[in-house]
């Protein structure tokens, strides 16, 4: 009876025990998890706050590289008004160097001059006055005794005169000699021959153009009165008539010029009619 006593009470202590051990794993249960729950968390943390830290440092990496390559005009504007005058201060003697060196190495501009208008033949022509020399052959028609043949001389002319110049235009007072004459092939008892002198004396006008660029050629255009004298053998006659034509004056230098003349006249000694070809030599004054 003792030993059922005595064993029930040891299976009650036991009983006793266990159940306090029991409720301490059950209360040592909740903490172990949130204890494990609390770990999972902090490394979750951590591994976020390392990837956070990983962007913002590549973030910062690239800003940094934009900055390094803009232009220096973009960093002085992003700048406050002190830092950017620093900034400018830095850069300026590199930018002074660098505009000196490019003015230094380019060579100076040669000198403009502006083209002459003369094409090279000296100053302007504007001669106040001119002489001309020269000769013409004549290629005529008269009235001889008995209507003989005859076969003109060469012709040698004097001309002078004072121009007016108004612009490119100069009007002008000429005055001229031409001397040559014509053989007769017979005479009044139909033999032989006769030789007549005949002298031309010209007054008339010029007018002359030089052109806007003050041309090489200065052509002219001249005509006025004659007098006109035939004698020699039978023929003795004079009258008056007129004389028109023209030519230009081709420079060879700021006082000097050549070209042709052409001349048609016309007058009552012998009723001559002649064309006049020639060249003529000029001095501007």
């Amino acid at each position: 009876m003792s030993l059922v006593v005595l064993s029930m009470f040891a299976a009650q202590s036991l009983v006793s025990q266990s159940a306090p051990a029991a409720n301490a794993a059950e209360a040592l249960a909740p903490s172990a998890l949130a204890a494990e729950s609390g770990d999972s968390f902090g490394r979750r943390l951590e591994s976020f706050v390392d990837a956070a830290s990983s962007s913002d440092a590549k973030s910062i990496d690239a800003h940094a590289s934009d900055a390094s390559t803009a232009a220096p005009g973009s960093v002085d504007a992003s700048l406050d008004p002190a830092s950017a005058e620093a900034v400018s201060d830095g850069f300026a003697p590199a930018e002074s160097a660098t505009f000196e060196s490019a003015f230094a190495a380019r060579p100076a501009p040669a000198p403009q001059f502006a083209s002459s208008p003369n094409r090279g033949v000296g100053p302007t022509w504007e001669p106040n006055s001119w002489l001309s020399v020269g000769g013409y052959f004549v290629d005529g028609r008269y009235d001889t005794p008995q209507d003989f043949d005859f076969e003109e001389d060469t012709a040698f002319a004097v001309d002078l005169g004072m121009y007016n110049w108004r612009g490119e235009m100069g009007i002008g007072l000429e005055a001229g000699l031409i001397y040559g004459g014509y053989e007769i092939d017979g005479d009044l008892f139909g033999a032989g021959s006769q030789q007549v002198d005949v002298w031309r004396g010209l007054i008339g006008i010029r007018v002359a153009d030089r052109g806007p660029n003050d041309s090489r050629f200065v052509p002219y255009v001249r005509g006025g009165f004659m007098y006109r004298r035939d004698d020699g053998g039978s023929v003795k006659d004079d009258g008056i008539g007129w004389y028109a034509g023209g030519g230009f004056d081709w420079r060879l230098g700021p006082q000097l010029a050549i070209g042709p003349s052409v001349l048609f006249n016309e007058s009552s000694s012998r009723n001559a009619q002649e064309w006049l070809f020639g060249l003529l030599l000029t001095f501007g004054f």
